[in-house]
């Protein structure tokens, strides 16, 4: 009986060391708010010093035809071209953050209702927001690290830290394997591996085929991309 009594009581105990649990039992509302802001401000911050010391190149854009214009050359002579696109870049910086988390619990909103059979147990918004909240994490340490070693080697960095891209360059093979690779982004993986867990934590479905469908979703996208979609 003294046994049976003891694994009762640790129960709650191992359920608040889930940090999603623990959230969703203390002041989630105010969990996500203060969040989104860290978010916002610490991107809208970074972006707008690092528009300032590192304008972005446009040199993609160029294509040196006749009649089109030089945009770098444009915008390093006009000041008020240069301020116009930092606030853009800030205010986008700003939200981009705050859109991306709505959506992405939308869109898991619609996967929970579809996929009833794997998440027997209906996951409130409240804890979807918290879930996609706290992935984020992980794409907004990619985005400052990105800003940071921006400003430490003098020019913008447009790949994530954890990709390919950022280590080899621009690739111009149009090969599907290459674009595959290429397409690959640590933090991204992090970012899924935590969403997936998040909703595993909210709902009675078992790990493996939560797991299963959020990294099948996430590679197919690849495929799709790799397919499709000019190489980065």
């Amino acid at each position: 009986m003294e046994g049976d009594k003891n694994i009762q009581v640790s129960k709650p105990d191992d359920l608040e060391l889930n940090p999603f649990i623990h959230l969703a039992n203390h002041k989630p509302k105010i969990a996500i708010i203060t969040r989104w802001l860290v978010f916002s401000v610490v991107l809208c911050i970074l972006t707008v010093i690092v528009a300032n010391k590192v304008p972005y190149s446009f040199e993609q854009l160029n294509t040196g035809e006749e009649g089109i214009p030089d945009i770098n050359k444009f915008i390093s002579e006009n000041p008020s071209a240069q301020s116009f696109l930092i606030i853009v870049q800030g205010i986008s910086a700003f939200f981009t953050p705050i859109i991306f988390i709505i959506l992405t619990t939308v869109g898991l909103k619609i996967l929970t209702s579809i996929f009833k059979p794997i998440f027997k147990e209906k996951v409130s918004m409240q804890n979807l927001f918290l879930t996609t909240t706290v992935a984020y994490t992980s794409l907004f340490i990619s985005s400052v690290l990105r800003l940071i070693f921006s400003l430490i080697k003098g020019e913008f960095i447009l790949y994530s830290l954890g990709s390919l891209p950022y280590y080899t360059g621009r690739n111009s093979d149009n090969e599907f394997f290459m674009n595959f690779l290429n397409s690959l982004d640590l933090f991204t993986i992090i970012y899924c591996g935590i969403l997936a867990f998040g909703l595993y934590s909210y709902s009675k479905a078992k790990i493996k085929p939560v797991f299963a469908l959020i990294f099948g979703i996430y590679f197919l996208l690849i495929i799709g991309q790799s397919l499709f979609l000019p190489p980065v």
